[in-house]
């Protein structure tokens, strides 16, 4: 189960390469990665269990929430 799980994120995964710096995060500049990721993907959502995330809420067009309510949100739109 685990091996299915790991080859479905594999397979929709996409490498980038972020093309900015953030230091938006203070508490945790560590957390700042993330944001640079998510920028270079365009992605939507990042889906975190980490405070520091989570607090940020949303970053430019990134929205930064928690795996329950990602899937909340999900099956909302279903």
């Amino acid at each position: 189960m685990q091996n299915r799980i790991l080859e479905f994120v594999f397979f929709y995964s996409e490498i980038v390469e972020p093309t900015e710096h953030i230091s938006h995060i203070i508490e945790d500049p560590e957390d700042n990665k993330f944001l640079e990721c998510a920028l270079a993907a365009a992605a939507k959502f990042i889906i975190s269990g980490d405070p520091h995330l989570i607090n940020v809420a949303e970053y430019k067009a990134v929205k930064i929430v928690s795996a329950a309510t990602f899937l909340n949100l999900v099956l909302k739109s279903h």
